[in-house]
C-alpha cells in the first residue's frame, strides 16, 4: 500500500510537536503503530489503532469492541439497541447532528 498517507501525517505531527512536553516518550510507538496500521490500505485499521495505542499510552483499561464483531440482524436503530443491549450498556450517548 501507500505509505505517503502514514508519512506525510507523522511529518506534520513531528513537525508541530516535536518540541512538546513528552514528544519523545510516546513519539515513536505513535509512530510504529501509525505506519503499521497505514500499511492496510484502511482509515478505519488506521482508527482502530490509535485508539488502541492512545488508551494504552493512558492507561485506559476499558475493552474496545467493534459492531463489526457483534452479530445483530436488525435495521439501523434496531441495530444501535441490540449493540447496546449486547455489552450491557445503560447509556447511549449520542452525539449532536
Amino acid at each position: 500500500q501507500d505509505d505517503g498517507f502514514a508519512k506525510r501525517h507523522i511529518g506534520t505531527i513531528q513537525h508541530n510537536y516535536a518540541r512538546s512536553a513528552y514528544f519523545d516518550e510516546y513519539f515513536s510507538n505513535f509512530r510504529d503503530a501509525l505506519q503499521a496500521s497505514a500499511r492496510t490500505g484502511r482509515l478505519s485499521e488506521v482508527n482502530v489503532q490509535m485508539l488502541h495505542h492512545l488508551s494504552e499510552a493512558l492507561g485506559l483499561e476499558t475493552p474496545v469492541i467493534l459492531a463489526s464483531a457483534i452479530s445483530t440482524a436488525n435495521s439501523r436503530t434496531g441495530r444501535l439497541a441490540e449493540l447496546c443491549a449486547s455489552v450491557q450498556a445503560t447509556t447511549y450517548v449520542s452525539p449532536q447532528g
